[in-house]
């Protein structure tokens, strides 16, 4: 059997962060998955990604302080950084995130298909 892909969600929002789990739950059984942490704001984010092993980290954008642009560009420049996938309301910011290096660009509401087609790549 496979190792879960471990992630790590980002989002400023509670009930998104919530969401989120609630949907890599109801996919555990046909992509085995494992929620590793999260964190309320990009600052906390790469604070505990310093010690938590990820493979992927779900990624909002616009959130007070440092946005998920910036988490993303910290990110890409460590060493075995985790694979970013954006999860976000607003459409505007593709070209950037794939600028990025973004694995994929989730506009919210996520629907399951979609997150698991984008944990799969």
């Amino acid at each position: 059997m496979a190792e879960p892909i471990r992630i790590f969600i980002v989002d400023d929002e509670a009930p998104a962060r919530a969401r989120l789990r609630s949907l890599l739950e109801d996919c555990a059984e046909t992509l085995p998955n494992r929620v590793v942490g999260e964190a309320a704001s990009g600052a906390a984010a790469l604070m505990a990604l310093a010690s938590v092993a990820t493979d992927v980290v779900l990624l909002d954008i616009r959130m007070p302080g440092m946005d998920g642009m910036e988490v993303a560009r910290r990110l890409a420049s460590q060493p075995g950084a985790p694979q970013v996938i954006f999860v976000t309301a607003y459409d505007a910011h593709a070209v950037t995130a794939f600028e990025l290096n973004a694995r994929d660009y989730l506009l919210k509401p996520v629907r399951v298909d979609r997150l698991v087609g984008a944990l799969r790549r």
